[in-house]
């Protein structure tokens, strides 16, 4: 290989190429070739002097570096188990139709001491999109006392839902006008439940497995307490829950072993408009009740005895750390505090101790940081805080004990300024884009 010909490959690479599989294997015959080296085994360097060799290694690690950075880019990036559940929830909102039969394991373990040990469930699950939805029991293995029975179902009709699905007797409600039984209310929904509790950081994203013949996005989600989740990579839908579930109008419950699995699915099937009748009721059907409106904003301050504005009343207490905490050494610097409860549904309460702990990290020695776990156990949050990694003072109220600043509801979160003055209450989760602009109002 001549020096003209190496230069004008070395031009070639300077400009974007587009990758080709055959790249590699062309680029060690082409070398084999000018060399006169064999073909077989690993390619091994002829002995090449002064420039010569310089240019052919130069060019030869170019190529490498590109044929790697090919097979890195080819590599697609794996989405987070939040990403994972917000594609689901995409997914769901465009599913015009579904059918699927569900196999409740309810009870495996014997800890859910209101049914047998061993008891499972089907239920067969109807949804046309604009039309109606209509889940019913089919079939158990023994008696369910939450539920009325084989043949109990749930029924919509795009207007009403009519129930006899609980114990008790046949009743017709009407759901908000924007009511979406498969999104916000059946057994599988994806909802900002599930993605909360896929944001918290114990939570993982596991080999791909197949479901009831379909191709299922495998997560693990929690922190101390884990449900595994199976999704349909194409549609969203839930195929498998393993974990405690709660039930309601719409649900079955499982014990912390149990779970649910879909058997049978099709998206596309002859649609029976028959399925989703309901039945007037006695008294006739009630008013339609018109699409949900905006929550009124809550006031914070009627969760607490601070006042904008005002000195903040001094407290102490004893953290996890065996130290003593008080309220003085706040002075000097802004001080960010949030009450939570290690007995606070991870979902709330886990989300927002990952979002504060992000915070306390970024602004650590600028601002101060506490945390106030309301009536809860030390122990517990001791595990809480281990388990997670983090690493911001957590001050352990008891019951009897009297609150700082009589706060009544958890999460919520204080910022004083530098001489101890209330600047602002938040009640709720809040990220780390939201407290951001809190601290630096204060100055940060």
């Amino acid at each position: 290989m001549n020096d003209e010909r190496v230069e004008h490959l070395i031009a070639e690479l300077e400009v974007p190429v587009e990758p080709r599989r055959e790249f590699g294997p062309m680029l060690f015959a082409q070398l084999e070739q000018e060399l006169q080296r064999p073909a077989a085994g690993w390619p091994t360097f002829p002995r090449l002097r002064g420039r010569r060799w310089q240019v052919v290694f130069g060019v030869a690690t170019a190529l490498l570096v590109v044929v790697a950075a090919m097979l890195t880019v080819a590599q697609p990036a794996r989405a987070s188990p939040a990403a994972t559940i917000r594609q689901a929830q995409q997914g769901i909102a465009g599913l015009s139709q579904v059918r699927a039969t569900i196999h409740y394991d309810i009870n495996p373990d014997g800890s859910y001491r209101d049914i047998p040990q061993g008891t499972t469930a089907d239920v067969e699950v109807t949804y046309v999109r604009g039309v109606g939805y209509r889940q019913q029991l089919i079939g158990a293995s023994g008696p369910i006392p939450a539920s009325g029975g084989v043949g109990s179902f749930v029924v919509w009709d795009g207007t009403y839902v009519g129930s006899n699905w609980m114990a008790g007797p046949y009743h017709v409600f009407a759901p908000p006008a924007d009511f979406d039984p498969l999104y916000g209310a059946g057994w599988n929904s994806p909802d900002s439940h599930w993605e909360a509790l896929c944001a918290l950081g114990a939570s993982e994203v596991l080999p791909d497995a197949i479901i009831a013949g379909r191709a299922a996005r495998h997560l693990r989600c929690g922190y101390s307490d884990f449900w595994e989740l199976w999704v349909d990579r194409e549609t969203g839908f839930m195929l498998k829950i393993q974990g405690l579930l709660g039930r309601d109008d719409f649900k079955l419950g499982t014990s912390a072993k149990g779970g649910v699995e879909v058997t049978h699915i099709e998206y596309t099937f002859d649609v029976d408009r028959s399925l989703f009748t309901v039945p007037a009721p006695p008294g006739g059907f009630p008013s339609p009740r018109p699409a949900a409106t905006a929550t009124p904003a809550i006031d914070p301050y009627t969760h607490t005895a601070l006042r904008s504005g005002e000195i903040a009343p001094s407290w102490s207490g004893q953290l996890l750390d065996g130290s003593t905490f008080r309220l003085e050494q706040a002075r000097g610097r802004p001080f960010l505090v949030l009450f939570w409860a290690d007995w606070c549904p991870p979902e709330t309460c886990g989300l927002v101790l990952r979002q504060y702990n992000e915070v306390s990290l970024r602004y650590a020695g600028r601002a101060g940081f506490v945390s106030v776990d309301v009536t809860g156990n030390a122990d517990s949050a001791r595990k809480i805080m281990s388990d997670l990694g983090y690493t911001f003072p957590v001050l352990v109220t008891k019951p009897q004990d009297a609150r700082p600043w009589d706060v009544d509801v958890v999460p919520l979160l204080v910022l004083l300024d530098r001489n101890g003055h209330v600047v602002e209450v938040r009640v709720g989760p809040e990220t780390v884009e939201r407290m951001e602009p809190m601290l630096r109002s204060v100055g940060l």
